[in-house]
C-alpha cells in the first residue's frame, strides 16, 4: 500500500523520482519553472516591436487550445462573445499558459463582473466589446486596474495573486495585463472623437 502522508510523498514515477511535497509543486510544478505563470508572453513581444501571431477561438476545448499552443503561437484569443467560453476558463488559461502562450479573452459584454472575473482567472489580455462612450471606456479601463490608477478589487486568495501562496501583495500586475476595446461600428468613433 502506498503511504500518501505528509512524510512520505516521495514515490517513482517512470523511473524518475517525483517529489510530491507543497513547496516542489508549487515550485517546480513537475519540471515547469513556476506553478502559475505571470509571464506575458505576447505583451513581452509587442513590446520589443515583433510582429505575433495567434487565433481566435469560438469553441471551448481545452484538447484543442493544448493541440493549437503548441503550434508555436504567441496568443489565443478566447471568444465569449460569440463563442461557448462560459465554463472552465480557468482550466482553459492554465492549458494555454502551459505551453508559453497568452490567453486573451473577449468578453461578452461590458460588465464589471466578466471583467473582475477574467483577471482574477489570470488573463493576460482582455477585449471588451460594444463600448459605446468616453464614459464607458475611463471606467473600462479603471476596472482593470488596481488603485490609485483604477478600481479593481483585490482578493489575494484568487489564481492571479498566486493564491497568496508567498503571502506576498504584488500590484505590479496592473502593467501585466493588455487591456483593449473592441469598437465594431464607425459612427460610434466618430460619437466618441467628436
Amino acid at each position: 500500500k502506498k503511504c500518501w502522508s505528509e512524510k512520505n510523498l516521495v514515490e517513482k514515477n517512470f523511473g524518475r523520482k517525483r517529489f510530491w511535497s507543497k513547496k516542489i509543486l508549487v515550485e517546480k510544478n513537475f519540471g515547469r519553472k513556476k506553478f502559475l505563470s505571470k509571464k506575458n508572453f505576447v505583451k513581452k513581444k509587442l513590446n520589443n516591436n515583433e510582429i505575433c501571431l495567434g487565433i481566435w477561438s469560438i469553441i471551448n476545448s481545452n484538447s484543442n487550445l493544448d493541440i493549437f499552443s503548441k503550434c508555436k503561437i504567441d496568443f489565443i484569443l478566447l471568444d465569449m462573445e460569440h463563442g461557448n467560453y462560459f465554463d472552465n476558463i480557468e482550466n482553459s488559461i492554465r492549458t494555454i499558459e502551459n505551453n508559453n502562450v497568452s490567453p486573451i479573452i473577449r468578453i461578452p459584454n461590458y460588465n464589471s463582473h466578466y471583467i473582475q472575473s477574467n483577471l482574477d482567472f489570470g488573463i493576460h489580455g482582455i477585449i471588451a466589446p460594444q463600448l459605446k462612450s468616453v464614459e464607458q471606456i475611463n471606467e473600462y479601463l479603471e476596472l482593470t486596474l488596481f488603485p490609485p490608477k483604477g478600481i479593481r478589487g483585490f482578493n489575494p486568495f484568487v489564481r492571479s495573486s498566486s493564491y497568496n501562496i508567498k503571502n506576498k501583495v504584488d500590484l505590479i500586475i496592473n502593467r501585466d495585463c493588455l487591456v483593449h476595446l473592441s469598437n465594431e461600428n464607425i459612427f460610434r468613433v466618430n460619437d466618441i472623437l467628436f
